[in-house]
């Protein structure tokens, strides 16, 4: 049975990890009181946990006992770990050991535990920069280790590289980094990222359906020229390597995606404010979210200026006894459309109601009041 080594002090970058040692947190406390500090502690020192057994998880605020700290508490590794009530979870402590939250914890897998708590800010840009700082190390990692196995495939110095190992790589790399951005602020990033590993898998897909068609065409031939000859093996064998031009295309577009990602992390640039209009009408309801997730996300009341996440989203505004303006929304009439925060900085959203369309403009999110923007 496999068994995962659980050590007392957590190496999560920017988060008080060791138990008895904490990190400041990245807040001030109030007039002449200390900045409160979040430990925690897991199991005893080099603990052995098999596959299937539990420890437990200890967080506690240190600092004044009378003030209570919302913390947030993630698992960014759900494939080794289950905790006890969700992979995040926002709670609110006190200061002192006695006020601690104990929650379960069960080793499901093999692999790198990578468990946190941290001050958690209800200001989303705030919130929104402490993420980063946890997340830009982790995804550094994924980059180098994906750099790492594409250089390794291109070692050989052969014009074809083995497909089985190119889709490896794909899948993996893809999986590490929906797992490490398994935040729900960061659904919609996720679904930027899980759209551009589509278009990598669909190349993958066309060259293998190309490479049939060839070795089909080469198959006739050999057949025609040679009748009766043993000729060359049947067409429907599977295809076993991929080009070299192709597999970079494919692994070049996967490198872009860690690089773009990374450094949104690596900048503090993981939300944006936008300014969102309506035209000839005011007040109209405006409402985004994730393209995959199924929770609503952001609101406002136009004009309102309104903090995102990046990512990509789907929206929709409304006013009473008009006809709504919806893009990529569940039931609405515009399927293709998606509004990218991502790739597109342009901060203005203007929509018309009387052609029913929405555009982004260049300009400041300034340009809006503070509106009426709701959701986490």
């Amino acid at each position: 049975m496999g068994r995962l080594i659980l050590a007392a002090c957590l190496v999560v970058p920017a988060m008080a990890a060791c138990a008895g040692a904490g990190r400041p947190a990245r807040t001030a406390g109030g007039a002449g009181e200390p900045a409160p500090r979040v430990l925690e502690s897991l199991g005893d020192k080099d603990q052995v946990l098999s596959i299937g057994h539990t420890t437990t998880w200890h967080v506690w605020v240190e600092g004044n006992a009378r003030q209570e700290v919302a913390v947030r508490l993630h698992n960014s590794s759900p494939s080794v770990l289950r905790v006890k009530g969700g992979d995040d979870q926002i709670v609110r402590l006190r200061g002192g050991r006695n006020h601690e939250i104990r929650l379960r914890i069960t080793a499901v897998g093999l692999g790198a535990s990578r468990l946190g708590a941290q001050i958690y800010y209800d200001d989303a840009h705030r919130e929104a920069v402490a993420l980063a700082e946890v997340l830009a190390p982790l995804l550094r990692q994924i980059e180098t280790e994906f750099a790492g196995r594409r250089r390794s495939l291109a070692g050989s110095g052969a014009d074809a590289y083995p497909l089985a190992a190119v889709s490896r790589l794909v899948a993996e790399t893809e999986a590490a980094l929906e797992e490490t951005l398994n935040y729900p602020e960061l659904a919609a990033l996720r679904d930027y990222a899980a759209d551009r590993f589509a278009g990598a898998r669909a190349e993958l897909g066309a060259e293998r359906r190309t490479e049939a068609r060839r070795r089909g065409a080469r198959v006739a031939l050999a057949a025609f020229s040679a009748a009766g000859s043993p000729g060359p093996p049947p067409a429907d064998r599977p295809i076993s390597t991929i080009r070299k031009e192709t597999a970079d295309s494919v692994l070049d577009q996967v490198a872009r995606l860690l690089a773009k990602i990374g450094g949104l992390a690596a900048n503090h640039d993981l939300a944006v404010d936008l300014c969102i209009r309506s035209t000839p009408l005011q007040r109209a309801e405006f409402t985004m979210r994730p393209l995959k997730y199924p929770r609503v996300g952001p609101d406002t009341t136009t004009d309102g200026r309104l903090p995102a996440y990046r990512g990509l989203y789907v929206y929709r505004m409304a006013k009473r006894g008009e006809r709504s303006i919806e893009c990529g929304w569940p039931g609405g009439t515009r399927k293709d459309c998606t509004l990218d925060l991502v790739d597109n900085s342009q901060p203005i959203l203007t929509c018309d109601f009387r052609d029913g369309l929405c555009q982004r403009q260049d300009g400041s999110a300034d340009a809006c009041g503070s509106g009426e923007s709701r959701g986490r």
